[in-house]
């Protein structure tokens, strides 16, 4: 965390390069080395769906590879490789809704992305339909959702700056003008803000992530099944379980 602090060039919301730096001087010529997570919100989103792709290409590589085993090659390209596919046209599709929006035309304009992803979602539906059925080829909206569930890391980014500027702003206005009575709450208020923003900053990302793995990463190979958990084997004697 102190790593990405220094890498974005925040302290408990305040800037410490660039224009806005409270560090003044020669730092205010600097540049944070990851950029700016206010202004540069629309590159961070970019990053953060490739490592939708990436996570969730993972998981359908294992499940490729699971149902191969278990089924054989042809169950596990028209049950998991059609959807790698899919996963890949969304890549495609998403690269071209951005291509056409910093060239500043609609988004829907026909590009290169949007052609490469054609041929990649025919397979998708003459696989999926071979092998699962034409009902299963709704579930494609749900693996757009599921990319663009991702963008939810960077929203509490966002948020954990937005709580930090925010309580600033709110102590160092009672701080200036109001006296002693006025200094002693703005301090309570800073570090209480902080505090709290401290701890939603390490229990929010975790739940949120997890949240991925288990919803979005594990369902594209883990099935359940095997033995039933029995952590302590015991034998009654003087005791019965009522079923």
């Amino acid at each position: 965390t102190v790593l990405f602090g220094l890498g974005f060039g925040e302290f408990f919301g305040f800037e410490l390069f660039g224009h806005e730096s409270i560090l003044g001087g020669e730092f205010e010529h600097w540049e944070p080395i990851l950029g700016n997570r206010l202004y540069d919100a629309p590159k961070l989103l970019v990053v953060t769906l490739a490592v939708a792709i990436i996570h969730m290409g993972l998981g359908f590589i294992f499940g490729i590879r699971n149902v191969a085993k278990e089924h054989g090659w042809k169950h596990a390209i028209e049950e998991k490789f059609n959807w790698f596919l899919a996963l890949i046209s969304i890549a495609f599709i998403i690269t071209g809704f951005i291509m056409n929006t910093l060239a500043g035309i609609p988004v829907f304009s026909l590009n290169i992305a949007y052609i490469a992803a054609l041929p990649l979602i025919l397979v998708w539906a003459v696989l999926t339909v071979m092998g699962e059925g034409a009902m299963f080829l709704i579930e494609y909206l749900t693996l757009l959702s599921n990319t663009i569930s991702y963008a939810r890391l960077l929203a509490v980014g966002l948020a954990s700056v937005g709580f930090a500027i925010a309580f600033n702003k709110i102590a160092f206005e009672m701080l200036m003008p109001a006296g002693i009575v006025g200094l002693i709450a703005g301090v309570i208020i800073l570090a209480l803000g902080h505090f709290i923003n401290l701890l939603l900053g390490i229990l929010d990302p975790g739940l949120q992530s997890l949240r991925l793995h288990y919803v979005e990463f594990f369902v594209k190979f883990f099935e359940g099944g095997g033995i039933r958990y029995n952590p302590f084997g015991r034998i009654r004697k003087y005791t019965k379980e009522e079923v």
